[in-house]
């Protein structure tokens, strides 16, 4: 028996392509734990596992397929848990994975497909790993709430920046959004030094997801509560909005839309209208997705439920107008 991880992308072709599979029962492929589009546009990186333990005694994986044929152009190896989160660097020849083994941060060069570093910074269990914009460095965090910037050369700890099991960088890479277990609010940090600079409140709930816009200007983060909201940089809850079973929030390449995963539902909000104004169903919990670099597209993932399968695919996003809903597999933009 084989259990084999199989994706298929709507409106660019029809076929099902198989991208990897190792030894176990069809029945253990559960999750699609993280996607991320390179930011040349030419591979779609993505992690598996079998859902709850994360770890096991086989071998993880990291595939990267081309985002047209879905080719797998190469299997990354990554220990035996599975890579929960996964970050390109700027030029999309390295790509940087975290996961809850030891040890937990690998570096993969993107070309040979080899490890070139691994970290064990931060302790067990890394939940996050987000390369710094223009720097050789990574933060992590973990979860003992410990959040760190490692060099990727060598993967030693440069410094511990502050508590929090989630972090993002600001565009600039000057500052550091970031998230505790428990806390409601958002700290905005130094990304030198992790003095405190500023806090998003406005949470009823505990922060469970954030990204900070492209543009600088926004920071998006997802509650416990269902409830995305949109802070400025300057502090101030602009606008919010309700998404049943609310996982995560990825900003447009150009900051004005806002894509956010739930139960059976990707949804893209619109910053302009301060409003949804596309709902792409799923048979699944959506908890992985990225926007392409142009922001025609969106790959997305998703979590059994229902004893449907895990899915994935890549759907083109056609420009909307105020009020119209998305509807697969309709690509008009009128």
């Amino acid at each position: 028996m084989f259990r084999i991880a199989v994706i298929k992308i709507a409106f660019l072709t029809a076929s099902i392509f198989l991208i990897g599979s190792t030894s176990g029962d069809t029945a253990d492929l559960r999750v699609w734990e993280e996607i991320a589009w390179s930011p040349t546009g030419e591979l779609i990186a993505l992690s598996t596992s079998a859902g709850s333990p994360r770890c096991g005694e086989e071998k993880a994986f990291v595939y990267l397929v081309e985002p047209d044929t879905l080719k797998l152009i190469h299997r990354l190896e990554a220990g035996n848990c599975a890579i929960g989160s996964l970050d390109w660097n700027s030029d999309g020849t390295l790509l940087a994975g975290a996961g809850l083994g030891s040890p937990g941060l690998f570096i993969w060069d993107v070309e040979s497909g080899q490890i070139i570093t691994t970290s064990q910074i931060g302790g067990e269990g890394l939940i996050s790993a987000q390369w710094h914009p223009t720097l050789n460095q990574v933060a992590v965090t973990s979860i003992g709430e410990v959040a760190a910037i490692v060099d990727a050369s060598s993967g030693e700890l440069v410094r511990e920046v502050y508590l929090g099991i989630g972090v993002d960088w600001s565009p600039l890479g000057d500052q550091l959004a970031v998230v505790g277990r428990d806390d409601n609010d958002i700290s905005i940090v130094n990304g030198l030094t992790g003095s405190l600079q500023l806090v998003l409140a406005g949470q009823s709930m505990p922060t469970k997801g954030l990204d900070w816009s492209p543009d600088g200007l926004y920071i998006a983060g997802v509650g416990t509560d269902d409830t995305i909201r949109i802070w400025n940089t300057s502090g101030v809850l602009i606008s919010s909005f309700s998404l049943n079973g609310a996982i995560r929030v990825r900003w447009s390449p150009d900051s004005q839309r806002l894509a956010a995963g739930g139960i059976e539902s990707l949804v893209i909000w619109d910053l302009a209208f301060e409003e949804i104004i596309d709902v792409i169903p799923s048979n699944v919990s959506i908890n992985s997705f990225d926007w392409s670099p142009d922001g025609k597209q969106l790959a997305y993932g998703g979590e059994i439920i229902h004893s449907a399968p895990p899915t994935f695919e890549v759907v083109t996003v056609a420009e909307k107008k105020r009020g119209l809903i998305y509807q697969a597999p309709t690509t008009s933009s009128e």
